[in-house]
């Protein structure tokens, strides 16, 4: 079983419009990059009959008028365009930052949440704001 970042992407309907592309089964910024460098080369290229592409962390969402195309082609032009990867330079991510409040009437669980992790309130806190995504 393969874990990351797949050798081939992987193919799967999104019902009768779309079609899923499939790059890793883990949160993990190698799968983000490939997929943020297909979602460029997509735009840039824009195949015939996509309307949309729709990057998530691991894969991506391509919705396509089937009038126009069909996940075969589709998936053919994917191959095509994944020899175009290396000349795509991504641009570092937005970093945005997010106002939070705990405790009291914004996060009456804290406690309990400290409480069921053995953690002091203030670690729950530091672990939450820690980590970028």
């Amino acid at each position: 079983m393969q874990v990351g970042l797949f050798e081939k992407a992987r193919f799967r309907t999104a019902g009768d419009r779309g079609l899923l592309v499939e790059y890793g089964d883990i949160i993990d910024p190698d799968v983000n990059n490939k997929v943020r460098s297909m979602a460029m080369v997509m735009e840039q290229n824009s195949p015939e009959g996509v309307s949309e592409v729709i990057p998530t962390y691991r894969s991506l969402l391509i919705v396509y008028d089937p009038s126009r195309t069909n996940p075969v082609k589709l998936q053919q032009t994917l191959k095509t365009l994944e020899a175009r990867l290396d000349e795509i330079k991504i641009p570092p991510p937005d970093t945005v930052e997010i106002p939070v409040c705990y405790g009291g009437e914004f996060g009456p669980d804290i406690e309990y949440v400290a409480e069921s992790h053995n953690l002091a309130v203030e670690e729950v806190i530091e672990l939450h704001c820690r980590p970028e995504y």
